[in-house]
């Protein structure tokens, strides 16, 4: 009796062992690929497609790629900003931020700018005219951008306009701050 029972447990693992491998295997196996008898694409073949249609010759034409106008963002006005003051605002897809400037001093401003990873920041300082008067727009996405000692006229009205150069969205801080000129180093009473 004792053999039949060692018969049957050893049957019993076999056979469970057997049942085991063999849904592994059918589990496991790899689906049938959907470009069955042809070759599967690249990866180029999944990247964006930049082509119109072919010109007369067959050869594809490159579409051009846009790039969003500035002065076509929605343009935001913030109250004024405060020396020495760093402020974090965040920017939406195709908006600009306007900051007005108010001359406690000589005229002589500096802006100082940066944004996270994704942002590559614009600064610009405009006249009543809406004209650009400094620019800054040197640096990569993520990276610092200044306007230093920009010297303006403090009797007109300025503002300070940041965007992302591509329109996107994302966080920035801001620091302004003006010069003392005039003053030999001595705050005004």
């Amino acid at each position: 009796m004792k053999s039949r029972y060692r018969v049957l447990s050893v049957l019993l693992i076999v056979g469970t062992v057997s049942t085991l491998l063999l849904f592994t295997f059918f589990l496991n196996r790899p689906a049938p690929s959907a470009y069955a008898g042809e070759a599967e694409p690249t990866v180029a073949a999944y990247l964006p497609l930049v082509f119109q249609q072919a010109d007369m010759n067959g050869t594809p034409t490159a579409v051009p790629t846009a790039t969003p106008d500035p002065e076509e963002f929605e343009n935001i006005e913030f109250d004024p900003l405060g020396p020495e003051q760093p402020l974090l605002e965040q920017l939406f897809a195709g908006q600009a931020h306007l900051y007005p400037v108010i001359f406690d001093y000589g005229g002589a401003i500096t802006i100082t700018a940066v944004a996270e990873s994704t942002v590559n920041l614009v600064l610009e300082i405009r006249d009543a005219a809406n004209d650009v008067v400094q620019y800054a727009d040197n640096s990569g996405s993520g990276q610092r951008e200044a306007i230093v000692d920009a010297q303006l006229n403090p009797a007109l009205d300025y503002k300070i306009r940041v965007y992302d150069r591509n329109g996107a969205a994302g966080s920035y801080c801001l620091i302004f701050s003006e010069a003392l000129d005039g003053f030999q180093g001595s705050e005004p009473s």
